[in-house]
């Protein structure tokens, strides 16, 4: 067999015209492609995109106050810091561990590669016939005190797998990429613990997908296009997973509904959000008890990858019966076909807004917000202070593997009990691009870690994006004005 190929076939880069090879084979499957990872970053600025509308107008109430946003003119920032150059392995995946202080990295098995390997004697069989092997290590633990990491041996795919802490603070994991599709991880905080997976544990096979712990301990899996399944950890076998037409509803030529958001409301029911609408579903009769009126201005979900969070919920003593539930929904393309244009290389300004809606209401309806900037493919998360934090992604194109420009380095904090039009501020910008395949946790002590960026076909370091091992910790102002 031709070298070339077979080493192609690893998943390294030889030479630029190599991600072509790629597409031509599928090797991630037919919706996963390609595009170019040693070319110009800048090239989107050569190129005039007559229908590249971005956000459209909102009404004037949701306009900006001033340019600055929110806060005082000398008010702290917050900073960065750089706490690790090498985290070993790239963090597509990332959640904190509570119970050791330790942080979870892990990232896809398919490319064989890494920056740390398994102990001596380690290593996974990847053909019997040929003995082949992969001795790289795909999972750490990263010591938040120390930095010091622990390598963990995965042998399933996880690319594109999802999961999230139960309720005694262990990670359970779901699906991946071929022999992972089907599997469910768990690992425990005990000292010496690993990886325990079960590659036919679920009965479909499952990528793009949330997972979500519920009230009585049970997870929902809402999976990729049109299924969902409900599982407890003992479940032996799975459940096979029931039809969610919801799903259907909202795919499209590009399926911008992957990744739906999903977030548990305070009558007990989930909020489910996908490409521009959403439903409330009751997760005991797998019943949409409610349809919310759509979001306008364009896609949120994968690819077309935005950001949400259910805001901190306020209970009011007079009246707890209907306890509010307010969730906020940012970025995302304004273009349903962002995704298939940045494959040729056009790449549309991503969404600048926000949506905002109560979930509770007898008549709910999105108010919709201005950012300080474009955001696709970014985090969010709930601060300590009960703001919102919102960082890394880009500001042109949209998730996959090539296909975003103009990373964007700046957080901004969202304040929710301010006045509409007021709630935003811009933070001290970092100055490593986090794209597809970051990630970031708030830690115990208010700090945010951020991880991981990989665009690219393997760990490849002289791309337009490299792939990024290193970590650093932003410290937003509430820190500064503690210290």
């Amino acid at each position: 067999m031709d070298n070339t190929i077979n080493l192609r076939r690893r998943g390294y880069y030889l030479r630029p015209d190599d991600y072509e090879f790629f597409n031509k084979k599928k090797i991630l499957g037919p919706h996963e492609l390609f595009n170019n990872p040693f070319g110009d970053a800048q090239d989107y600025l050569r190129k005039k995109i007559d229908n590249d509308f971005g956000t459209q107008p909102l009404p004037k109430s949701a306009s900006p106050s001033h340019p600055s946003f929110f806060g005082l003119p000398n008010e702290p920032k917050g900073s960065w810091e750089l706490v690790s150059v090498n985290s070993g392995v790239s963090a597509m995946h990332a959640i904190l561990l509570p119970k050791v202080d330790k942080v979870l990295m892990y990232d896809a098995t398919i490319w064989k590669k890494s920056e740390i390997r398994l102990p001596a004697g380690h290593c996974r069989l990847l053909n019997k016939t040929t003995g082949e092997k992969d001795c790289f290590c795909h999972s750490v633990l990263f010591d938040i005190a120390t930095t010091a990491i622990t390598p963990l041996q995965l042998h399933t795919d996880t690319w594109c797998s999802s999961g999230g802490l139960s309720i005694d603070g262990n990670l359970v994991g779901t699906g991946g990429f071929q022999g992972g599709a089907k599997t469910v991880r768990y690992l425990e905080t005990c000292k010496g613990c690993n990886w325990r997976e079960f590659p036919i544990a679920l009965a479909d096979r499952t990528r793009h997908k949330r997972n979500y712990l519920m009230v009585d301990s049970s997870w929902l899996v809402v999976a990729t296009l049109s299924a969902m399944c409900t599982f407890h950890e003992k479940d032996a076998p799975m459940p096979s997973p029931t039809s969610f037409d919801f799903l259907k509803k909202t795919s499209d030529k590009d399926e911008n509904n992957l990744y739906p958001f999903v977030h548990l409301s305070t009558d007990g029911n989930l909020f489910i959000f996908a490409n521009d609408r959403a439903v409330l579903l009751n997760p005991k009769s797998n019943k949409v008890v409610r349809e919310f009126p759509a979001l306008p201005g364009g896609h949120r979900n994968y690819p077309a990858t935005g950001m949400s969070v259910l805001l901190p919920i306020k209970l009011h003593s007079k009246n707890n019966r209907v306890i509010p539930a307010e969730v906020l929904v940012c970025g995302g393309s304004g273009h349903r076909d962002a995704y298939t244009q940045a494959s040729k290389d056009i790449f549309y300004t991503a969404l600048e807004d926000c949506g905002r809606i109560r979930i509770r209401d007898k008549k709910p309806a999105w108010k919709r917000e201005v950012m300080p900037s474009p955001r696709v493919m970014g985090d969010m998360m709930i601060l300590p202070t009960g703001d919102v934090l919102l960082l890394s992604g880009a500001q042109i194109g949209c998730s996959g593997w090539g296909f975003a420009r103009e990373a964007n380095l700046g957080p901004a904090i969202y304040h929710p009990k301010a006045k509409l039009g007021s709630r935003f501020r811009e933070l001290t910008a970092s100055t490593i691009p986090r794209m597809y395949h970051s990630s970031s946790v708030v830690l115990p002590d208010g700090k945010i870690l951020v991880a991981g960026s990989n665009t690219n076909n393997g760990y490849v370091y002289n791309a337009m994006f490299p792939t990024e091992l290193r970590v650093e910790k932003f410290l937003p102002p509430y820190t500064w004005i503690h210290q």
